[in-house]
């Protein structure tokens, strides 16, 4: 991998200060009133406040900002056992956290004590707790915790890695925030509002993002999902093309509910996201054309059930991991094949407790699903979890 000279973040904050004209949003409209028929109890997300904010600045260190140790759940009242998982954090977050690859390093973002939303280097598989001044922090206030997700791009014959994370607003609106790393510091470029409000989870990433790097500009578009809480998921394209003394939204679609019913928040990696029943976890693919996600495989009951938002990260040789909060809060983990379309072992507890609310985040090291986790104190555990091979 070539290494970049400065994160695309970067670049784009350097092009937005010379003089790119402010990011305009440009959007195809979608009727949705059919949608909103659906459930006219609920408020489903609108588009109404998408904006497309460009940024300059690098992130502002200052300590994480962390609550003291608290059970965060009525039961158990006594700590969980946590064998086999390091705590990272010094006191608690709000929610889980969330781990990308940036470059050459793996990153964890969190939601502090104060709402806002703070990123450190962090080895994943190591043990120890970071220190709380190692934590650079957003500019960004959120009422969830984050959901990350890295790739690469190449522009101008380097490199990037870009880090694109969703949360949800104060106000209960969608939102993400574009990020680009290059090893030694973490850039932060722009946000955009999607709209929204009173959304079930935080939006995910649906799929790959679709990336077009030409000699005169790069764009990137992203398909965000957002539970509704019920069994309903919304989706919304946006995207961004940035080129010298230029730069604009493009590509963008209203909210538009899906007909396939989803019975949680759904995890994805690549195009592959997972849902479950309570019971039993369930494999759709999204196709990034607009039609309805296909459903690939189910996977056998968990014993005692499964709740929460699944975590699911990709492996070599088309395997994925799905790692899931069983109804007890143990950590649980199961693997599924693409190319075979099928689950390909059963039900393994890997220990540990998740916090009720909070989603596990994975990321793979090798053949290694590695994880992060709250704990019912409140604080993050991380874990190298077991491969699909067994070790």
């Amino acid at each position: 991998m070539t290494q970049p000279s400065i994160p695309l973040a970067l670049a784009i904050s350097a092009l937005v200060t010379m003089g790119a004209p402010a990011m305009a949003e440009t959007k195809a409209p979608v009727a949705r009133q059919a949608a909103e028929k659906v459930n006219p109890a609920r408020v489903t997300p609108n588009a109404a406040a998408g904006q497309l904010k460009p940024r300059a600045d690098l992130l502002t260190v200052k300590p994480l900002k962390v609550q003291p140790f608290t059970f965060v759940v009525n039961f158990p009242i006594v700590p969980a056992d946590m064998t086999g998982w390091s705590a990272r954090t010094v006191g608690a977050t709000k929610g889980g956290g969330t781990l990308v690859q940036g470059e050459g390093r793996a990153l964890l973002i969190a939601r502090g004590a104060d709402d806002y939303l703070y990123v450190t280097p962090i080895d994943p598989a190591g043990q120890g707790q970071v220190a709380s001044s190692a934590w650079a922090a957003l500019s960004d206030k959120s009422a969830s915790e984050p959901a990350c997700v890295d790739y690469r791009s190449t522009w101008q014959g380097k490199t990037h890695n870009n880090i694109v994370c969703a949360f949800l607003g104060t106000a209960g609106n969608a939102r993400y925030r574009f990020l680009g790393d290059d090893g030694t510091k973490v850039g932060s470029s722009f946000e955009m509002d999607m709209g929204g409000k009173n959304a079930g989870a935080a939006p995910t990433l649906l799929r790959k993002p679709k990336i077009n790097d030409g000699g005169f500009g790069s764009s990137h578009e992203y398909e965000f999902g957002v539970w509704d809480g019920q069994s309903g998921l919304f989706t919304r394209t946006v995207g961004w093309f940035i080129a010298p003394g230029a730069g604009n939204a493009i590509g963008l679609t209203d909210w538009k509910k899906l007909q396939t019913p989803f019975t949680s928040a759904p995890g994805c990696a690549d195009s592959i996201c997972v849902t479950h029943d309570g019971a039993r976890a369930r494999i759709v693919e999204l196709k990034g054309d607009g039609s309805e996600p296909v459903e690939k495989a189910t996977s056998p009951n968990l014993a005692g059930g499964l709740t929460g938002k699944p975590a699911v990260v990709a492996l070599p040789n088309n395997t994925y991991a799905v790692v899931v909060r069983g109804l007890g809060g143990a950590v649980y983990q199961i693997f599924y094949n693409s190319k075979t379309n099928a689950f390909s072992t059963a039900w393994k507890s890997e220990g540990g407790f998740i916090a009720k609310g909070a989603t596990p985040s994975c990321i793979a090291v090798n053949v290694q699903p590695v994880c992060i986790i709250q704990g019912n104190d409140g604080r993050l555990y991380s874990k190298g979890l077991a491969s699909s091979g067994g070790l």
